[in-house]
């Protein structure tokens, strides 16, 4: 599915570009506009495992899935559960590494995130 709008934020050790809100749609309207975030060489290098973190206009928390960067960057549409409350939502980039735990398994540890409106 191809996104009517992209709503771009720039990712670099030392934040988010651009700060202000940005604008995403109307209440209700899924799947229309997608969320990208380009990171800079030095968070690619690092070889971070990523995923999108959404909180709605109602405080609503949601995350996705594990995304794989291409040509530098991760995205996804917004989905209907993410656009039903309307008002200004929050975007996270979460970045996690695995972590080798004392039992020997692998864990996710997040490292960092990188925040968007």
């Amino acid at each position: 599915m191809q996104a009517v709008r992209r709503i771009v934020f720039d990712v670099t050790p030392d934040g988010v570009t651009p700060a202000a809100p940005q604008p995403a749609g109307v209440q209700g309207e899924h799947n229309a506009a997608a969320v990208v975030f380009r990171l800079g060489a030095s968070l690619l290098e690092a070889g971070y495992r990523c995923r999108i973190e959404f909180v709605d206009g109602a405080g609503r928390y949601d995350v996705t899935g594990l995304l794989e960067p291409q040509a530098g960057e991760v995205s996804c549409l917004l989905p209907e559960r993410w656009t039903r409350a309307g008002g200004t939502a929050s975007v996270r980039l979460r970045l996690s590494a695995l972590q080798e735990a004392a039992d020997g398994t692998a864990q996710e540890q997040t490292v960092c995130s990188y925040a968007g409106r």
